[in-house]
């Protein structure tokens, strides 16, 4: 495997990952405006606690804020961890379908479902980020893939032209 690309990162949307985090916590703000009523847990508010929590952890430890394209595999950063997953384990990367309200927009035919990249790994599927790259981002990726995994498909679709980089509205960090 050849180590002279640098690697290549693509950006989860603000917007995605502020949805993320608000909804546990108005589901805690519900179970802490039914304790300031009742003064004591009822079964609502222990499942309405419990599924904050176990959306607060997916999003902390799961949703990836961005992923790095490198020449030990695919790194999923999310909040609270570094997820390396190895190019060997990689069965396939392919295009989840796009939410319904960009397909309800969408003009052309060959424009519907354009959605973000995920990984296939055994009977898992790994969420890369939650929107789509654009193409010089896609064509960034697949020459990467090209030069550390060339025996790896690529089973997605290019996306189309109008859409904008993963990284458009991120501050740039300078690397000395």
């Amino acid at each position: 495997m050849s180590t002279e690309r640098r690697p290549v990162v693509i950006y989860s949307s603000i917007r995605g990952l502020l949805a993320a985090a608000l909804a546990p916590a108005l589901l805690v703000g519900m179970v802490l405006l039914g304790l300031s009523r009742e003064r004591s847990f009822s079964p609502v508010m222990i499942v309405l606690a419990a599924l904050a929590v176990i959306l607060g952890a997916a999003a902390l430890f799961d949703l990836p804020r961005s992923t790095e394209f490198g020449p030990d595999g695919v790194t999923r950063v999310c909040a609270l961890r570094r997820h390396l997953i190895p190019w060997d384990d990689i069965l396939v990367v392919r295009r989840a379908r796009g939410s319904t309200l960009a397909n309800l927009r969408s003009r052309t035919p060959h424009e519907t479902g354009v959605g973000p990249l995920f990984a296939r790994v055994g009977r898992r599927n790994y969420l890369l980020c939650n929107q789509s790259e654009s193409q010089q981002e896609y064509e960034r990726v697949v020459a990467a893939m090209a030069t550390w995994a060339p025996e790896l498909v690529m089973g997605a679709a290019r996306p189309p032209e109008k859409v904008p980089p993963s990284g458009l509205y991120r501050r740039r960090r300078t690397i000395p």
